[in-house]
């Protein structure tokens, strides 16, 4: 059985294969006299992904039709076209499935993945040197295969002369779906967005992400702006917000028939436990809220940042009108959560409410008369 590392553990482990990966590539090209031969290595285990993309080629020949194919999450960060936006994703449905495929000389194994945190996270785990040879920043991996209530981050990456190359931005939330007292299924969202402004080409991957959730955002890529890299985040939270409001209205179910049962005649007294499985969920939705609050709020700094460096001395400006609309996004999804996170702190109260009533109830019919 397989011991999943932690996310320190995993980033060192990560950490040392992208050095030994380097080192090798350096080697390779050192050998060849600079003639420049390929220096990838082929492995027998790939990443599979379900490719959505828009490009303005594909605009100017077809209208406004998407790109839709299955491919290598390797191949499809190698080159993408300019002006375009690419989201790679996995149905959960297929996800960790493997699928065999063969020639003449040998059989070539793939794995799906990134449908569910789990499957991603054993996925990781296994294959650390597949991982550390992906050109996409060690710590997203930490992120996405660590069990985090939620996170933010960017890096940037310039050119020698010190204009932007790319932006690099992800962000994960996490939110617990009550569907009886012991019934729930927990989701860790993770969106990884590489924006290029010289090209203006976007790449998205998505991990744990509802197979809903999935298809809203690539119904939605068409009428995306690319200029500005946090578009996609507001239109992630515009998603996750109905998402989150969901859950908490499936726990207002629970809790009202908690309400409701009050009246009924209970020869053993009020369900204690059942009672306090309820709570737990609603916890668990007070804190999850919570943390998604602060993951908003430093998307939005992380935004005001970009802005004030690239909107106004930046190489590739990004236009002030396309900026504050996703500023003004950003807030409204703030105070949305905010508004969520108070409906179900109100839950927390109630059902609180009900576990003393019960108790009260109780103690008095035990009482001698």
């Amino acid at each position: 059985m397989l011991s999943l590392k932690t996310g320190r553990n995993l980033h060192e482990i990560l950490r040392q294969e992208r050095l030994k990966y380097e080192m090798s590539r350096a080697h390779k090209f050192e050998s060849t006299d600079g003639v420049g031969a390929n220096i990838e290595e082929e492995t027998s285990e790939k990443m599979i992904v379900d490719i959505t993309e828009k490009s303005e080629k594909l605009v100017s020949h077809f209208g406004d039709v998407l790109s839709k194919r299955r491919s290598m999450l390797e191949v499809e960060l190698r080159q993408q076209p300019l002006n375009s936006v690419r989201i790679a994703s996995v149905s959960p449905s297929s996800a960790c499935q493997p699928i065999f495929t063969s020639d003449l000389a040998n059989t070539i194994k793939y794995y799906s993945f990134a449908g569910k945190q789990e499957d991603c996270n054993r996925w990781v785990n296994e294959n650390p040197a597949i991982i550390a040879r992906l050109p996409i920043p060690l710590q997203f991996w930490v992120t996405s295969t660590k069990d985090l209530n939620g996170c933010s981050n960017a890096i940037y990456n310039h050119h020698d002369d010190g204009t932007l190359a790319s932006l690099d931005t992800w962000s994960c939330f996490k939110l617990k779906e009550a569907i009886s007292k012991n019934e729930y299924v927990w989701h860790q969202m993770t969106m990884f967005i590489r924006w290029r402004p010289k090209e203006q080409n976007t790449f998205i991957f998505c991990s744990d992400l509802s197979e809903s959730l999935q298809k809203a955002l690539n119904h939605r890529i068409s009428g995306i702006d690319p200029s500005d890299p946090y578009t996609w985040h507001a239109v992630f939270l515009d998603e996750l917000r109905e998402c989150y409001d969901d859950c908490v209205w499936k726990l207002r179910h629970l809790v009202r028939e908690a309400e409701k049962f009050r009246d009924v005649y209970q020869p053993m007294g009020p369900d204690f436990p059942k009672l306090h499985d309820i709570a737990r969920h609603v916890i668990h939705s007070n804190e999850t809220l919570d943390v998604a609050i602060e993951t908003i709020d430093s998307i939005l700094h992380e935004h005001e940042l970009l802005i004030s460096r690239e909107g106004s001395t930046g190489s590739h400006k990004i236009q002030k009108i396309s900026a504050e609309d996703v500023t003004r996004r950003l807030y409204y999804h703030s105070r949305e959560i905010r508004a969520i996170k108070a409906r179900s702190a109100s839950l927390y109260d109630r059902l609180q409410n009900e576990i003393n009533l019960g108790f009260n109830s109780s103690h008095k019919l035990t009482q001698p008369q």
